[in-house]
């Protein structure tokens, strides 16, 4: 029988704490994610949002993909520097903060213009 993402991601964050030896009080104040919610993760009682597969994975160092329970690669390439995770962060915090006033619509188009930047400038840096 396959796991479901929930028992996946759970079994995956576990293996990445250990991996790293990081416990979970030390995860969620690194991460901003309150301890409640990480142990719902430990458990299997909820998986973390795409915003805080995010989070964790630059602290844990994996694929936020994976970390959620999709197939992929453990380790996420390349690893970025903390400062660039940082400025990761940021970005994408005023970008959800933007993203949540839209309605679905414009939730849609931002979404066939975001696709449609990554084909246009995809591997010109």
């Amino acid at each position: 029988m396959e796991k479901d993402f929930k028992t996946l991601s759970a079994e995956r964050l576990n293996e990445a704490m250990n991996d790293l030896n990081i416990n979970a009080t030390k995860l969620s104040k690194a991460a901003g994610i309150s301890r409640s919610s990480i142990s719902q993760y430990l458990h299997g009682v909820s998986s973390p949002s795409k915003t805080a597969a995010i989070k964790l994975s630059l602290i844990l160092k994996v694929n936020p993909a994976w970390l959620q329970g999709m197939n992929g690669y453990k380790y996420a390439d390349p690893v970025v520097s903390e400062e660039a995770a940082d400025t990761i962060m940021n970005e994408l915090w005023d970008l959800e903060l933007l993203y949540t006033r839209l309605p679905n619509k414009g939730r849609e188009e931002l979404k066939s213009l975001m696709g449609y930047l990554v084909y246009k400038y995809e591997g010109k840096e």
